[in-house]
């Protein structure tokens, strides 16, 4: 036999080794359970029933609360709830949050000045003074815990900024936005007034 038939040779057992050590490989792990994607699973899984249980408890504080109520907020990644109130919350509140804060850590701040019901009678005084004033309000942003107001006027807003005055006089919050949009389609999030 040539030396170059048996290289040939040598060259045609070794690459059919290989195909059939590369077929077993394959089929095995075809067969294999993937290791490397099972954590990853659970963690998607726990995330979403840690963030199903603070809903859940979001919701039934929300459901509970009276007209102090402020705002919740969650926090997923660090399992935490925040309840804001002006003042305490009722009783029944402090119940459920004592009875249910096992594995979400749930915690209320009372120190906030003004409640959901406080902030909804602000802006809709703010909604009738920007009628009466022609200040052509887009939006109205305010927002208790922050202590911040935002809000959007039109090109054609007769706002003067002595006006910020009486927006604080009425939310009792002293850091008073005025944002001037030139466009007419413009709006800002919060309570928005339709045209």
């Amino acid at each position: 036999m040539s030396h170059f038939r048996r290289n040939a040779t040598f060259v045609v057992a070794l690459t059919a080794a290989g195909v059939a050590l590369a077929m077993g490989t394959v089929a095995a792990s075809a067969n294999a359970i993937p290791t490397a994607q099972s954590p990853t699973k659970v963690s998607a899984q726990s995330e979403n029933s840690v963030q199903d249980q603070i809903s859940v408890l979001a919701d039934e504080i929300y459901k509970l609360s009276d007209a102090n109520f402020v705002d919740i907020h969650t926090d997923t990644e660090n399992k935490a709830i925040h309840v804001f109130w002006k003042g305490n919350p009722p009783e029944q509140v402090l119940k459920f949050i004592s009875e249910n804060s096992n594995d979400i850590s749930i915690d209320v701040d009372s120190s906030v000045k003004i409640s959901r019901a406080d902030k909804d009678k602000a802006v809709k005084e703010i909604l009738q003074l920007g009628e009466l004033n022609s200040w052509d309000i887009q939006g109205v942003s305010m927002d208790p815990v922050s202590k911040n107001v935002n809000i959007g006027v039109g090109p054609s807003s007769k706002f003067e900024d002595t006006s910020i005055d009486q927006i604080r006089e009425i939310t009792q919050i002293e850091n008073v936005k005025i944002v001037r949009n030139d466009r007419e389609d413009l709006s800002i999030s919060g309570t928005l007034r339709r045209k």
